[in-house]
């Protein structure tokens, strides 16, 4: 489809100067500027909507431990060093929606460029992990590992990784495919860069 915009020129001549830079067309340029822009506007409109959603609402816990999640929350708030580093183990999983998408967000604030999250909780994708899950009344719900990827994700970190532990001894003689679904590893870890 073709279409006629208006642009100022300083912003003409830089998507010009731009193009020739990348080596791809002004048409290419512009339609990967607005597709770029119109996800990140989905994205925020989503986020906008998860906040509606859970905000002021606590969490489905003990009112003592939603407490101490704001409590933490804000001690990281107020905090001006940028960090290496942050680690949660067996946290994410506590987390309503809302919260844990705060609380990703938040992390990217405080890590340093290059820092490292390290986000590792139970595989509800293993079967014998949801025993533990369940068995635990504080969990908010299971994470599937490309759910969290993508909420952090959303939260602007860069492409994370996923790292699997913990798998038990498959069976020996069982079909593979059913050993590769019962006798998945019990935990993972995203591993995500600012």
């Amino acid at each position: 489809m073709k279409t006629a915009v208006s642009l100022p020129e300083d912003l003409f001549l830089q998507a010009e100067a731009t193009a020739r830079k990348l080596r791809v067309s002004r048409s290419q340029l512009y339609a990967t500027a607005i597709a770029e822009f119109l996800d990140r506007t989905q994205s925020e409109r989503v986020t906008e909507r998860l906040n509606q959603v859970y905000a002021g609402a606590p969490a489905r816990v003990d009112a003592a431990l939603h407490r101490a999640q704001r409590t933490a929350t804000s001690l990281w708030l107020a905090a001006t060093v940028l960090l290496g580093g942050i680690f949660l183990a067996q946290v994410v999983e506590h987390l309503p929606p809302g919260a844990l998408l705060r609380l990703l967000e938040l992390a990217h604030t405080r890590l340093r460029p290059g820092g490292l999250l390290v986000a590792e909780t139970i595989n509800p994708l293993s079967p014998l992990a949801l025993r533990n899950y369940f068995a635990d009344l504080t969990h908010a719900q299971p994470l599937v590992p490309e759910t969290l990827a993508q909420l952090a994700r959303h939260a602007g970190f860069g492409e994370p990784e996923l790292r699997y532990a913990n798998a038990p001894e498959p069976v020996a003689g069982v079909d593979p495919r059913i050993n590769e679904i019962v006798f998945a590893p019990l935990d993972y870890a995203l591993v995500a860069r600012r």
